[in-house]
This record gives C-alpha cells, sequence and structure tokens, in this order.
C-alpha cells in the first residue's frame, strides 16, 4: 500500500523516541502503560470513525483474512449448522473452500432468496482479483450477515447494524500487513458448541481486550495514526474522492474500447478499489509506467485504488498505457 507522506514522516520522527518516552513504540511491552494507551485510543476511534454501536465489540486479531475464513464458521456455527456463501472471485472462493471443513456450506447466487436452515451468509464486500464489489444485498434481513471487507475497509460509510460480522486485513487502507480488525455484534460471541483454537476464539480475545498473546504493537500505531487520519477528513469526503478515482479508469476504458475491455460488464458491480480490464493487444511492459498501484498480468491488467492513491498517480498511469 501507498501511505500518505505526511504519517510516514511523523512515523519517522517518532520511530526512536515515542511521546518523549525515548523508547520506539518497537520497543514498548504490548502489556505496558505505554501501548495500552495506543491500543484503547485506535479501538475508540474505529468506533468513532464508523460509528460502531455499543453492542458491537471491535478486536484486533491477527492472521489476515485467512484466519478469518476459519474463525468465522468455528465461533457462529454449531456443529449442526451450516452458512451460505456468495462466491464472486478468488476471496470468497477460498472462504467457501475453508468452512468445507467445518460445515456443509451452500453457494448461494447473489439475489437469490437464502435457505431456511441457514445460519449466517458470507461475501466478499469487494473482490480484489476479479475487479467486482457489491454494495448492497437483498433478500438477507433475517440472516446474520458476514463480510470480509479487507480492500474497501476505510473507503466507505458503513452501515454495521445491517451485519452481524466485518472483518478487514488492513494492508490496504487502514494500516500494514500484519492486524487484522474485527467487528462483531455481542451476541453472537460464545454461542458456538465447538472447541476452538484460542488464536481464533473470539470470545477469548473479547475477555482479553485483544491482548491474549503478543499483539503486532507497531501495526497498531500505524493503523492508529491513519484512523486518526480519516477522522480529521470524514468517510463521506473519503468515498466521494473514490467514486471520483474509479470513474476516472471507467472513463479512460470507455473511452478506449478498440484497446481495452472491462472485465466486469455489470455496472452496478464494478469495483471502486480495484479495477480488472483487458488489454486487445499486447502489452510491453518494460514500457509501462513503474507503479506500485498497477499489475499486469500477460494482457490484464488491475488497478489498485486505495484511499491513499491520488487522482495524478491515476492520470499517470492511463496515459502511460495509450503510449
Amino acid at each position: 500500500m501507498i501511505l500518505p507522506d505526511k504519517l510516514i514522516q511523523k512515523a519517522k520522527s517518532e520511530l526512536k523516541n515515542w511521546n518523549q518516552t525515548s523508547l520506539s513504540v518497537l520497543e514498548l511491552s504490548h502489556r505496558s502503560a505505554e501501548y495500552l494507551s495506543i491500543h484503547n485510543k485506535l479501538l475508540n476511534d474505529l468506533r468513532m470513525l464508523f460509528n460502531i454501536p455499543k453492542n458491537y465489540q471491535v478486536m484486533l486479531m491477527q492472521g489476515g483474512a485467512t484466519l478469518q475464513y476459519s474463525a468465522v464458521p468455528m465461533n457462529l456455527l454449531n456443529k449442526n449448522e451450516t452458512a451460505g456463501y456468495i462466491v464472486t472471485g478468488k476471496y470468497s472462493q477460498q472462504a467457501y473452500e475453508e468452512a468445507k471443513k467445518f460445515c456443509d456450506p451452500k453457494i448461494i447466487a447473489l439475489g437469490e432468496v437464502p435457505r431456511e436452515d441457514i445460519t449466517y451468509i458470507f461475501y466478499v464486500d469487494n473482490e480484489m482479483a476479479d475487479g467486482i464489489q457489491i454494495n448492497q444485498l437483498s433478500h438477507c434481513d433475517d440472516k446474520i450477515v458476514v463480510c470480509d471487507m479487507t480492500s474497501s475497509f476505510g473507503s466507505k460509510i458503513i452501515n454495521v447494524e445491517k451485519f452481524g460480522c466485518i472483518f478487514a486485513s488492513l494492508q490496504y487502507n487502514l494500516g500494514i500487513p500484519g492486524l487484522c480488525i474485527v467487528i462483531i455484534k455481542d451476541e453472537l460471541i460464545g454461542q458456538s458448541d465447538r472447541t476452538i483454537p484460542s488464536m481464533a476464539d473470539y470470545q477469548l480475545m473479547k475477555k482479553n481486550n485483544s491482548i491474549y498473546n503478543t499483539i503486532p504493537c507497531y501495526n497498531v500505531y500505524i493503523t492508529g495514526l491513519l484512523t486518526e487520519y480519516l477522522l480529521e477528513i470524514g468517510l463521506q469526503q473519503v468515498e466521494q474522492e473514490q467514486l471520483n478515482k474509479a470513474k476516472l479508469i471507467y472513463d479512460f476504458i470507455d473511452k478506449n474500447q478498440e484497446q481495452f475491455s472491462c472485465h466486469c460488464s455489470h455496472i452496478n458491480l464494478r469495483s471502486n478499489n480495484s479495477i480488472v480490464f483487458y488489454s486487445n493487444s499486447d502489452l510491453h511492459i518494460t514500457n509501462l509506467f513503474d507503479s506500485d498501484i498497477m499489475i499486469v498480468e500477460g494482457n490484464k491488467i488491475t488497478i489498485q485504488i486505495t484511499i491513499h492513491t491520488t487522482i495524478q498517480k491515476l492520470e499517470q498511469v492511463c496515459q502511460q498505457l495509450i503510449l
């Protein structure tokens, strides 16, 4: 991911001496008062940023979204229960395959009325590898909805009350690899009749304020800086900027249809976070703009738009693609 320069400078200035302690955050004990001030502030700031109701827990976990693909069925399903999975790409398929280890999951088509025996519905908000984003689910108001928001978390306003559980690995918008945020309704915690490994147990994480084991303190610190940054800007502005950036790329594709075609033909499912399209001719990679936000695989192009990606950077990428 690309971090804002002013945050990198702040982290750099505090690297050897955080808050006049003469210690780096890298050196703080995860159970010290100094670290706990960073930890608890982040949890409170996340509540403010996403307007998280009091009857939801906010937890900091490790293992990325991949661990959550196991943790969700273990925590939310009893041994005789099942769940429904909306499979729209690579990551929802991965979650579905993981769920098979704990239940007999059912694949649900987007827009399909879920079966009566389904305990929760799972989907991935934004499929990075496929350029598909689900902005709204229908026919699910009477079901627990679980969502992997890894690549969109922090880029838009979320109505948390519509979900039973939201989780996001933070390497895209709100952090560096190694930390995962879980937002879950209190009433869903501790209800499973399964034996759950400690690192995946939501009840254990809640009881220990997400510090059951040694937490990656520096990751928490960086996410804290980014959360403060977003609180200053406001999610409404961030969301509008994200829409503007995505529109720039889609307009570019539409204006150059003789050369490029969009992977997702359904306009309402096109991602605002990862835009996948194809070149109708071979791309000469050596001539392409050297960018951390663009992935080229053969004639497939993926442009990853985080909240920190600038319009100017996207314009440069577009100019280079048509040279």
